[in-house]
This record gives C-alpha cells, structure tokens and sequence, in this order.
C-alpha cells in the first residue's frame, strides 16, 4: 500500500499529483508520463527475514524467567509479540554467532508434532544471539513429571508413556528424514507443551555421525538414552538425589524361593507391603502422614521392534485408557534399615505397557535419605540388637546414634534418640560391685593397665570360639568372616549381659572351650559360633554350680537354646553334645 491513498491535487518537487491509489500513480510532469510507485514493503520484508526465517527483534522480545541451559546456552520462557514461545540465548562468546547457525541448519525444514519448530532468530547484526522456538510449554519436560510424580501414581503413569510415545515418534521420524543426529544426549532439550504434549531440540556437537543407520540401532540408543534420562531427571528434581535405580528384575515373581520375591498385588498403593509375618510386628504411629517415596525407573530393552510401532502402540494404549500396569511388592528379608512407614513406588516403565510395572519396596536403596528417620541408608551398616538374633528379619529397626549398628524398635523400646546398650556401657574403669563381671583374674586380652575393656574382652572371646568351630568345621566359612563374627560378638555381649554371667563362669567356659578344640566336628557351619559358645557356658555355670542360675530367665533360655541345638543337630552329633555337656560338667 502507498504511503497516501486516495490522495489527489498536490505539488511534490517538479510534478503534479492528481491521484494516488495504491501502488498507481498519476503523475503530470514534464514528459507527462505514467509510472507505477516502488514497492517500499518489499524491502521490509527483506529486513524482517533472513534465509527464509524471521528476524526476531529485541523490542518484540520479552523473557520471563529461565528454565534451563545447555553447552553455550541458556533457556528462557518469553514471548515475541504476545506469543509464548521458549527462547535459547547463546553464551556471548566469539562462536556465538557460528553455534546458531549450526543449530538452526540442523532443525531447519524439520516438520513433525514432536519435534520443536524454529519461530524465528536474532538478525546478523544483532548483539545478542537468539532461536525462539514457537508452540512450546513454558517448562522442561522434567518439571511436570516430577509434579506428577508428587501428586498422584496414575497421573504419573500416564505421563510417563506419553513422554516415551513422544519420544520414540521424533527420533523415528529423524532416522526417517536421515539426519545427522548427535550421539549425546546433552544435545536434546525436551520439553512440554499445553496439551501434554512431549517435543524437543537439537543442538549441534563435535561428535556428529554422517546420518543415522538404516537398522535403527543409533535411532535405538538415543531413544533409551533419552528416556533414562529425562526419569532420572524428574527424579532428582524431586528428591534432590541423583541415584541411579536398577529395575527389578520381573523373574523373581516366579521363583518364590529366592532370597528377594516379587508377589502380585491389588488395588491402590498399601500403605504396608503384604509379607509373611515370620516375627512380632511392631506399629509405630508416626507424628505426621508421611507420603510414599515415588520415581522413575527405566528399562533398558535391546532392540525388538521399530520406534514408529512403539509410539503407534502406546498412543493406543492411551487412546483406550489402557496404562493400568501390574503391580508387585518386594519381599526381602535382608535390608536391617525398616523404619514404619516408609514405603517406596518405583514406577518401572519399558517400550510396552505389558513390560512396565510399579514395584513398592519397604526399606530404603542404598545413598537414599530415609523420609521417616532420615538416615542415609549405607553398604557397611550393620545390625545388632540386645535379643540375640543375626539379622533384622521384617521388623521395623532403629539406628544408634553412637555406633551406627540397628536394633529391632520392639526390643529397645526407646527410638528417639536411641543409644544402644553395648554403646551405653563404659568403656573403661574398674568393675563395680554390681557389676556382671568381676574381671579378679583373667586373660591379658581382657585388660590394660589394671582397667577394664569391654571391646577386648568380648573381642578375645569371640576369637577363641571361632577358633574352636572353624577347626570343626575342617573349612573355611561360605560367608564373609569378618560379618560372622561381628554378628557373633553381638550375640556373646548379648548373652553376657542379660544372663549376668559371673568371672570364674566366663573363665571356665573359655577353658572349656579350649578343652573341645581336639574332639569337635561341626557339619552345619549355620549357628557354629553359637552353639559352641552356648554348650561351654552352660557346663562352666553347672560345674561352678550357682545356685542362682535359673533364677534368672536369661540363663534358662541359655540352657532351652542348648538343649534345641542339641535336638537340630541329631543323631550322633546331638548325643556327643549332650554327653560333653554331662562329662564336662
């Protein structure tokens, strides 16, 4: 259009216009010659574009607040003339410029619903280096996955296959296009748009391969590469820890005798999993509802199927609203750190609905901070509890606070603030007269200075014992020694405390111990330490002959525990117990 339309009867310079209407002038001049106007729009046009992309100026540009960053860049929400739009503002380095030109050839003419489309860039001359990206939520992809994760498990699920069905349609649709694709997945920013929608950009880097294979196996890697860690991000977003979960494997649901066992469940999230109530159970009331812990968890699966069936496959499973998934519970009897209440849901997701699982867990992963008791769960903890017993079992535990080893909560009775009772004896200092031990005559192992040491002397007895049953034994242990017999001091401090075992009782069962050394043969290494121990103590209190032993409930299960070892054992073994006992004593 002209600068005056419908206009007429004026002089300009030399020549008359009688009538301008649009881009036709009528102009009386000397030669009294008809010419049209230029076409002044054209060259904004040209100004307003470049290489066929749009020239975003920053008057029309607005950032709202950044929302992520990448290698040389940062990432905005904002908007170019009221449009959302998500912006990339390059690093103001000497590249700058070359970086967005990289970046804008490699996702130049990509057309596809997951793939986000350039709007426009910052002009040549432009000080600062900018690619809005149109039709785009105004968050990453890891912001509303961790929402979900916060809010609710279904809204999680759902989320969760429609990032992979997103996911799997682009990357497919670049191994189509024949692209050269980064290999890394620092080069993809994925993101989020308002119809849950799940898109992404490339970014150029060094390591570029000529195009993607023909067999998919890049198209592959990249896909699971970017699942993992998009999940993993939306965990850490949430928890504010970057660990990285194993998926359960899904064989153990049909091997039931296995150390760790998958069972089947119905229905919502429990609040306790389902398991074989083998010991006591003891309920706690928390202070305040704890909610369970809830991640991502994502299964890497070799290629089996091409990603266009993947996507086609689970947007069908949405489309029908079938993302119900199974659901199983753990059954591990060795984690020692259960505190009430705690409960975890890794939402395990694969390429198929079928494949994917939620697995809840009743105890912390290893580097995991404890919601209940907040404790970092470790791989050196240990368990030790006053009841004598080698391992947690499913009872809920506490943490001392002094020596970090776990106790069964029912057996202390006192979970705020716990010390345990091996802590909460002296270390040094003579013996009072209310003492359990006398300590007048003893080995040097159990004393330094004239003073006692309760560490020294437990530890020597220990040794002493283990000396005995691994010369019965013929063998060394199956399991880790050193764990035995940590286990194993627990078990001695335990017995010795609670049955109030006197000096000379102590002294003689050690020589007792030492007397069986020649004549012991021990099959079953399960409970050696133990029944040795116990055997020798029970015929060093009968032969001292303290008529105040079965006064005390502790001794007498001492003698009941003898007495089952003896019957477990059987046959020859058992009558050779209860005959060293009887001609000991």
């Amino acid at each position: 259009m002209a600068f005056i339309s419908n206009a007429s009867g004026f002089t300009l310079g030399e020549g008359t216009f009688n009538n301008i209407h649009g881009n036709l002038v009528i102009y009386n001049g000397a030669a009294g010659r008809i010419r049209d106007a230029p076409d002044v729009t054209r060259g904004l046009r040209r100004e307003e574009e470049q290489d066929g992309l749009k020239i975003i100026r920053n008057k029309n540009l607005n950032l709202a607040f950044e929302i992520g960053s990448g290698p040389g860049y940062l990432l905005h929400a904002g908007e170019v003339k009221g449009r959302a739009v998500i912006v990339k503002v390059f690093n103001a380095e000497a590249n700058a410029r070359e970086h967005l030109e990289a970046t804008v050839a490699l996702s130049r003419g990509l057309l596809h619903p997951n793939v986000l489309r350039i709007a426009g860039v910052s002009s040549s001359t432009s000080l600062n280096h900018v690619i809005a990206y149109e039709n785009a939520y105004w968050k990453t992809a890891e912001g509303p996955l961790a929402v979900a994760l916060q809010e609710d498990l279904e809204k999680s699920i759902v989320l969760g296959f429609k990032l992979i069905a997103g996911l799997s349609a682009g990357i497919n649709y670049l191994a189509v296009q024949g692209l050269a694709v980064p290999s890394k997945v620092e080069s993809f920013d994925v993101f989020l748009d308002v119809n849950d929608r799940f898109l992404f950009c490339i970014n150029p880097s060094m390591d570029t391969d000529a195009s993607l294979q023909q067999d998919g196996t890049d198209a592959w890697k990249i896909f699971n590469a970017l699942c993992q860690k998009v999940l993993r991000s939306a965990n850490r977003v949430l928890h504010d820890e970057d660990i990285e979960r194993i998926p359960v494997d899904s064989s153990l649901s049909r091997n039931p005798e296995a150390r760790r066992t998958l069972v089947e469940t119905q229905g919502p999230s429990p609040s306790r999993i389902d398991r074989p109530i083998v010991f006591p159970q003891f309920h706690e009331e928390t202070s305040r509802p704890i909610p369970p812990r809830r991640e991502y968890v994502w299964r890497t699966v070799e290629l089996q199927q091409s990603l266009a069936t993947i996507a086609t496959q689970i947007n069908r499973d949405l489309d029908l609203r079938r993302t119900a998934i199974r659901r199983f519970a753990l059954i591990d009897a060795q984690p020692i750190h259960r505190c009430p209440g705690y409960v975890r849901e890794e939402i395990t997701l694969a390429t198929r609905t079928v494949d994917s699982a939620v697995v809840f867990h009743d105890t912390p992963a290893l580097q995991e901070v404890c919601p209940i008791c907040h404790q970092v769960q470790g791989s050196t903890d240990g368990f030790r509890c006053i009841c004598g017993l080698p391992n947690a079992g499913w009872r809920h535990t506490v943490k001392c606070k002094s020596c970090n080893f776990w106790s069964h909560r029912d057996c202390v009775g006192r979970p705020d603030n716990f010390i345990c009772d091996f802590c909460a004896l002296p270390n040094t200092g003579s013996a009072s007269s209310g003492s359990s031990f006398g300590w007048s005559y003893h080995p040097d192992a159990f004393v330094s200075d004239k003073s006692f040491h309760w560490d020294s002397a437990i530890s020597y007895i220990v040794d002493r014992v283990a000396e005995v049953a691994e010369a019965g034994l013929g063998r060394p242990w199956s399991g880790a020694r050193s764990l035995i017999l940590e286990t194993f001091a627990g078990f001695v401090t335990n017995v010795l405390l609670r049955a109030e075992v006197k000096t000379p009782t102590l002294l003689v069962a050690l020589a007792y111990v030492s007397r069986a050394l020649p004549h012991l043969s021990i099959v079953h290494e399960e409970w050696a330490l133990e029944r040795v121990f116990l055997g020798a103590l029970v015929c060093a209190d009968k032969y001292i002959n303290h008529n105040s032993s079965f006064k005390n409930v502790h001794w007498a299960l001492c003698y009941v525990q003898v007495f089952l070892a003896s019957a477990m054992w059987g046959g020859w073994k058992g009558s050779f117990l209860m005959s060293w006992i009887g001609s000991l004593g």
